[in-house]
């Protein structure tokens, strides 16, 4: 995907082992020099993939809140299910390294006019009001039950408005922003 893409760049550049889980459902594998392998993140046994890592960075899931209403059953099972397959891995090689999750922005869908002016703060609420914020906001659940229980140590991120070089400009839920880089 478009942020995987930028990350794995990143970290090709800064001369670490890249190794990338993806189903092909979506995006676009451009770095020759990172491992990937075409797995189904809910089902396939990925404990080869995992063993012997020191940072896991998940943002394998099926994203955007509008195609989400069309079929919601896809996003929960594929958003919660992934990212739970990825934690119980770790629990069962007890994984001492980190492990990040990307969520979404989306769980604060409804935010207030203080929020707004003031930022979100990790005490601003969550409210979701897609299948798609209910799967990312299921899947933070998921992450933090697994960092208590087992002891796990995850950071969960949730980007806004994220943009720049590759975004996707094809399909017809592009942003705003690539539609207007795709006509300059």
């Amino acid at each position: 995907g478009f942020i995987g893409g930028h990350l794995v760049d990143y970290y090709v550049k800064q001369k670490h082992n890249v190794v990338v889980v993806d189903n092909g459902e979506t995006g676009n594998h451009v770095n020759q020099k990172a491992t990937y392998y075409k797995l189904d993140l809910i089902t396939d046994n990925i404990d080869d993939i995992i063993k012997g890592s020191d940072l896991v960075i998940h943002l394998a899931s099926t994203a955007r809140v509008k195609p989400s209403f069309t079929n919601p059953t896809k996003y929960i099972i594929n958003n919660v299910g992934n990212v739970t397959n990825c934690l119980d891995t770790l629990r069962r090689l007890d994984f001492k390294g980190k492990f990040i999750y990307f969520s979404s922005s989306s769980v604060y869908n409804g935010c207030n006019q203080v929020t707004i002016m003031n930022g979100s703060t990790e005490t601003t609420k969550t409210r979701p009001q897609s299948p798609y914020a209910h799967s990312k906001k299921m899947a933070e659940d998921m992450c933090l039950f697994y960092k208590s229980t087992y002891n796990l140590d995850i950071v969960i991120v949730r980007p806004f408005n994220v943009y720049g070089d590759r975004m996707s400009t094809t399909d017809s839920y592009a942003t705003v922003l690539s539609i207007f880089k795709q006509q300059y």
